[in-house]
């Protein structure tokens, strides 16, 4: 049932698939009903790399710099 909208649904063929970072903030409740799929996180490489290619180009353009205007140093 949707409390907001006082409508019934039928979820019982749907399948959910979900992310967490970390466990201990999901209720007991949801924990029982899943099976979890354990992948490792990136490792530090991948995780630089992600950095380099799409995190810093948009945070810079957020910020308004251009390229000139930041420099990276690791």
């Amino acid at each position: 049932m949707d409390h907001y909208l006082d409508v019934e649904f039928d979820l019982s063929k749907v399948f959910f698939i979900t992310t967490a970072n970390v466990v201990h903030t999901i209720p007991q409740p949801f924990q029982v009903a899943w099976r979890s799929c354990g992948w490792k996180a990136n490792t530090e490489p991948e995780k630089l790399e992600i950095a380099k290619r799409f995190l810093v180009k948009k945070a810079r353009e957020a910020a308004g710099l251009s390229e000139e205007n930041l420099h990276l140093h690791r």
